[in-house]
């Protein structure tokens, strides 16, 4: 087995089935099991996700509640909750956030004690125009250049760069550097 290259281990699981075996990986499942003939036979599909077998329409059938999985005691219920029709995920069946259209993502750099922001669908941003806004917000410490603008805030640096990616130097906490972004470049 390839060595990881310092990437979290990946779990996998599996079962016996009549004549084969099942697999489950990441974002994968498989089976293979013994035709009569002899011969192994395969068929491998997606794993959906929760939200996308909604999407899917497997969630269909429970149209007006909503599906309360506890893993802990391995049971379900359901709760009455009716579809919002000027809600934009489930009355107008807009489901970007699930293909990562729009939306924060973080992710802490190990090691470095600092956290990456980005925010995808969002418009490139003017360096030297947040640069002036920075300063008049008594922010005296900023650096910009056309790749990127650097500032001290507090005990934090804020590194922006014109893909509007920024990284929060000085915290591993990302709802600090949530915060911190938030403030001074803006959502």
């Amino acid at each position: 087995m390839a060595a990881n290259k310092g990437r979290p281990p990946r779990y996998m699981g599996g079962q016996a089935v009549v004549e084969g075996v099942m697999m489950r990986g990441e974002d994968r499942w498989a089976v293979a099991v013994r035709s009569p003939e002899g011969t192994i036979e395969v068929e491998t599909h997606p794993v959906p996700r929760w939200a996308e077998r909604v999407a899917f329409g497997i969630g269909d059938l429970l149209a007006g509640r909503l599906l309360v999985v506890d893993h802990a005691s391995a049971t379900t219920r359901t709760v009455n909750l009716p579809r919002n029709p000027d809600c934009p995920a489930c009355g107008q069946r807009n489901l970007e956030f699930l293909h990562a259209e729009t939306g924060t993502r973080t992710a802490t750099l190990c090691g470095r004690n600092a956290v990456q922001i980005s925010v995808a669908g969002r418009p490139a941003v003017d360096l030297a125009e947040l640069a002036g806004r920075l300063r008049n917000s008594g922010v005296a410490d900023v650096a910009v250049n056309p790749y990127l603008l650097r500032a001290a805030i507090d005990d934090l640096e804020l590194t922006v760069f014109a893909d509007a990616r920024a990284i929060i130097k000085g915290t591993e906490d990302e709802r600090v550097a949530r915060t911190v972004y938030a403030r001074y470049v803006g959502m």
